[in-house]
């Protein structure tokens, strides 16, 4: 049975929007009755009169909120609606199509491109003392010497890794943007980096292959979008493919500092995040201010500006000048005046450095405060409320536009990165972003497990749910099943262990028992080559666990972690599988996941055991 077709991408709901709607009103029940105020009166106003794009415009202002229930629910309202790209949907609902999206949102990064021309300008004309503006001037010196203190006095090729992203490139084609396929092409890169590989690779600084390849010069990045939500989209641009190993490499390298210097993890902050976040929504102390269109709103001077002579050398060898814009069949070139865009390698790292430093510099000309308490991530600032009329001062001054929707400084309300808490409740809502497929609806399941809800939402969505797709299993095993705590009970599986010596000994001690699940898989050419083991194991997502015996693998080798819905595995065979789980009762074993990975790769994938087994051996 082609699980992959109807687990990911067919939907068993005859009249979509009838059930979504139900299920809007089914969450809205859930708001006692002596906490219903404006919020619920005007959403069950919406949906009961079929008003979606009403909904999706309206404002849940959490100061207006009577309780955390109220807010919550009515958010959860919302979201069934407001990401859904469904076509079906959309045109049900009447938003606008893909292609007005699309409109939309290239008329926005062509407004953003003419905002970083203005800025430009401006800066130009400061440093030619041609204009006076001593506040700006005044966090710009102090944003700089943060910088170069943060980055240090240089960089040697010792400090620099490289390696390709598994993302869209210009160089590749479709979904083939792995490692696998990114190093048996041509070299893709703008005519700089083609000139400093060709020496690096004559010099043996490089893998020799370098030596060899056919180098294609290419200077231009192209321009797409993906959907944002139904009224809108987002830009993103692909890079040449091997501008973008230089890319990573210096975004890797800012990174690195920042966490040495700054003790700012960006690798793990996410968390961090949400937690101040929940603090801010008790105590109000700190508060949460989000940037609209951040990374388009980098100007090229300012960068220029603030950080070191050297660094800006080095960006700018591997930046892309320009972008093309495909409309009507026909590409336009535009010249960028913002100095990077999302899909640039390092992108990320540099506006969490550079806001970082600006809000820093903001504090400390406030009150002279050297550690205050800030912390970034992208375009999601966190800091005292004290300082919030200062940073946003210092951010507008420098070309960048506060997002009010999405900046919380007063109220029970915070919000930063995927986490939002009033008053210390967590009420992030599950956000329906395409078709009710079966992943879909068992992913919303498993979104509110453990929660009153769940069996309610169980029992709403069993009619609508194929039997072969009700396997009940553990919680901490991905969404390719429904998540229960007796889930043991359901499982009709006789095996009590996996007849194979190396798995048993590499058990001993601990429980075993089995689930079904769906997992994915990657299509592996044939014959099996080289890296295609390790795409295997990052399939069922436990990359993570082996880093210590995987010391080159990233998970940047594999295509199938880039996807652009997490519920739409693109160049997977998506099967029903028998998987082992083993646990140790009362100990914590960071090995037994990777012994289910073994026993899983035996049987869905024989041909690449014995390359996991080696890497498993002490």
């Amino acid at each position: 049975m082609n699980y992959s077709h109807y687990f990911r991408r067919c939907t068993f709901v005859n009249d979509e929007f009838f059930l979504l709607k139900k299920l809007a009103l089914l969450f809205l029940k859930r708001i006692p009755r002596n906490e219903r105020g404006c919020h619920y009166d005007s959403v069950l106003s919406f949906v009961s009169s079929d008003d979606i794009l009403s909904l999706i415009e309206y404002h849940l202002d959490p100061k207006l909120a009577i309780s955390w229930l109220e807010f919550r629910w009515c958010a959860q309202a919302i979201a069934l609606f407001q990401k859904n790209v469904s076509s079906a949907l959309q045109e049900k609902i009447g938003s606008l199509s893909a292609e007005e999206r699309r409109a939309k949102t290239v008329l926005k990064f062509l407004s953003c491109n003419d905002k970083c021309r203005d800025v430009n300008n401006e800066l130009k004309a400061i440093k030619q003392q041609l204009l006076s503006n001593e506040r700006l001037e005044a966090i710009l010196y102090l944003t700089s010497r943060k910088i170069a203190s943060v980055v240090g006095p240089g960089l040697s090729l010792a400090d620099l890794r490289f390696n390709y992203s598994s993302g869209a490139a210009v160089g590749v084609k479709g979904g083939y943007t792995s490692s696998l396929y990114k190093f048996n092409g041509k070299f893709v890169a703008n005519e700089e980096l083609c000139c400093v590989f060709r020496y690096l690779g004559r010099k043996g600084l490089f893998p020799r292959w370098l030596q060899d390849v056919e180098y294609t010069p290419c200077g231009i990045s192209k321009l797409f979008t993906v959907p944002k939500n139904c009224t809108s989209d987002r830009t993103c641009a692909k890079e040449p493919k091997d501008n973008v190993i230089v890319q990573k490499a210096l975004g890797n390298f800012l990174r690195a500092r920042m966490s040495k210097v700054l003790d700012l993890n960006l690798s793990k902050n996410q968390a961090y995040h949400q937690e101040l976040a929940c603090e801010g929504s008790v105590s109000g102390d700190l508060v949460t201010i989000d940037l609209s269109s951040a990374s388009d709103s980098i100007s090229y001077e300012l960068v220029n500006w603030v950080f070191p002579d050297w660094l800006v050398h080095l960006l700018e060898l591997c930046r892309t000048r320009s972008t093309s814009i495909e409309n009507n069949g026909k590409d336009y070139f535009v010249n960028l005046e913002m100095f990077s865009m999302m899909g640039n390698g390092y992108t990320f790292e540099l506006e969490s450095l550079l806001f970082y430093s600006i809000c820093s510099a903001a504090i400390y000309d406030f009150d002279g405060n050297t550690n205050p308490r800030l912390v970034v991530y992208g375009d999601d600032i966190i800091t005292e409320k004290r300082y919030n009329s200062v940073v946003i001062e210092a951010l507008t001054l420098c070309g960048f536009t506060i997002n009010v929707k999405k900046t919380n400084v007063d109220g029970p309300f915070r919000e930063s990165c995927g986490g939002d808490y009033f008053l210390g409740h967590a009420v992030r809502p599950f956000y329906i972003k395409d078709s009710l497929t079966p992943a879909r609806i068992v992913a919303l399941l498993n979104f509110y497990y453990g929660s009153y809800i769940y069996g309610i939402l169980y029992c709403f969505f069993s009619p609508y749910l194929p039997a072969m797709f009700k396997n009940f299993g553990p919680a901490d095993r991905g969404d390719g099943h429904i998540h229960c705590n007796q889930w043991k009970d359901y499982q009709d599986i006789k095996e009590p262990r996996i007849a194979s010596n190396d798995v048993d000994s590499l058990c001993s001690g601990h429980e075993i028992d089995f689930y079904e699940t769906i997992i994915a898989l990657p299509l592996t050419p044939s014959p099996i080559q080289s890296f295609d083991y390790e795409r295997a194991l990052l399939s069922v997502g436990l990359s993570n666990l082996m880093q210590t015996k995987m010391h080159c693998l990233e998970d940047d080798l594999f295509p199938e972690n880039h996807v652009r819905d997490p519920y739409i595995i693109r160049n997977l065979k998506t099967k029903k599988a028998k998987l082992m789980r083993i646990s140790r009762p009362g100990v914590h074993n960071k090995l037994s996941p990777v012994i289910e990975l073994y026993a899983v790769m035996r049987k869905v994938l024989p041909e690449v055991a014995p390359h996991i087994h080696d890497m498993m051996s002490p």
